[in-house]
């Protein structure tokens, strides 16, 4: 999981570069701006290096303030090197990092210099930022530019064309696929499309809490009715044809962007990589009538979720929400809304991480048992039994290395 929220999550340290120099005084770096003949000299660590940086960030900067020369580092792995040897005054970090360095009050609390400063918050979504001070101990240290969240795309056309009612905010997943169900197969519209099993079954795992892997007790843990009635869930949609499980790869015209799949679940990512580009490249030829609705939740936090509202372009979605790219005027607020980061802080522990590719081999294994239940060959109960023996082997295996490799 450590690896799923590195890619979700990036923090910039220090606050923005604009309130940051070499001194660690905060008053020194705010009188800068009445003071445009005093040099300084930034350096920060950015992943990626110089170019994406300037893309990013550094030719806005210095078209602002040409007299700070800005020094950057192209480091990414070996954190703990880097800042040690070249002392960067802002670092972009994962999450992971961003709670080990907080931990061993390496980090600069950004609390005062925010409230002596004025530095406005009040335009950042308040759920990340209430996120990254219980990260902190109650202290913020750092400020992401930007997040990503999913929402349930639908195509309006598709449902109208069917009479069948749009989707609702804080609908459960069986609720979706009940949906689903009402778009006939026999005329070639499928109810609900994904790319990729293992990529649904982890949204549905997220979204009810569910967690594979006992990471105290280093069991694996999915022979339970919590994941049962996830699987039974699964196996019915894809029994019926309602879900289509089609691999796309990276291409831009699946089922739903070409109007034969009603409702998909994706990031805000999909927007750009698939939406907006197959607009861009068909022009007045694409027509794909679309909304979004929240993503479907678990079924013991519905009700919460449905009465949540909205606290307030890239591929990520700017953490503020003034900037969010909305030419169609459509529902982006939507984005803003269930942010469920809360698992994030009980499963971020570093001495019981897990080797990612412990993650991939089990979602092999679990695709598999999934298969052969929806093809009658187990039961529920069975593929789920055999998943539990087969994935605690492997865990088992990678455990041994590691105590063998020390």
């Amino acid at each position: 999981m450590s690896k799923r929220l590195t890619t979700w999550l990036l923090v910039i340290l220090l606050a923005s570069i604009v309130l940051t120099a070499c001194s660690s005084t905060p008053k020194q770096t705010v009188q800068y701006e009445g003071d445009p003949q005093m040099q300084a000299t930034i350096t920060v660590m950015y992943s990626g290096g110089l170019n994406f940086f300037n893309k990013d960030y550094g030719d806005l900067f210095r078209a602002k303030y040409p007299n700070i020369e800005v020094k950057v580092i192209g480091a990414w792995r070996d954190v703990e090197k880097v800042r040690e040897e070249q002392k960067p005054d802002v670092l972009l970090l994962s999450y992971e990092d961003y709670v080990k360095l907080t931990g061993e009050g390496k980090l600069y609390d950004l609390n005062n210099m925010i409230t002596e400063d004025a530095f406005n918050l009040e335009g950042v979504n308040q759920d990340i930022i209430d996120f990254l001070r219980q990260s902190g101990g109650g202290k913020l240290y750092g400020l992401p530019p930007h997040f990503d969240n999913q929402a349930l795309f639908y195509n309006k056309d598709l449902f109208d064309k069917y009479s069948i009612p749009y989707p609702q905010d804080g609908m459960t997943w069986n609720e979706v696929f009940q949906l689903a169900k009402r778009f006939p197969v026999e005329d070639g519209a499928s109810g609900f499309k994904t790319a990729h099993l293992s990529s649904l079954r982890y949204k549905m795992e997220t979204s009810q809490g569910l967690r594979s892997v006992n990471r105290k007790e280093m069991r694996v843990t999915v022979n339970t009715e919590s994941y049962k009635k996830l699987f039974e869930t699964l196996v019915d949609a894809h029994r019926s044809s309602t879900l289509e499980i089609k691999d796309y790869g990276e291409e831009v015209y699946d089922s739903f962007i070409t109007g034969k799949s009603a409702m998909t679940v994706d990031y805000y990512y999909y927007l750009n990589n698939n939406i907006y580009w197959a607009k861009t490249e068909r022009g007045d030829d694409f027509h794909l009538n679309w909304d979004v609705a929240t993503a479907p939740v678990g079924e013991s936090n519905s009700e919460e979720v449905a009465k949540m509202k909205s606290r307030t372009t890239t591929n990520s979605i700017p953490t503020r929400t003034d900037y969010i790219y909305n030419p169609e005027g459509k529902r982006m607020e939507i984005f803003y809304k269930n942010l469920n980061m809360d698992w994030a802080l009980r499963d971020n522990n570093p001495k019981t991480n897990i080797p990612d590719n412990f993650y991939i081999i089990l979602g092999v294994i679990m695709d598999s048992e999934f298969m052969a239940a929806s093809r009658g060959e187990k039961s529920v109960d069975e593929a789920l039994q055999s998943i539990q023996e087969r994935g605690q082997e492997e865990l088992d295996k990678i455990i041994t290395q590691g105590v063998d490799d020390e």
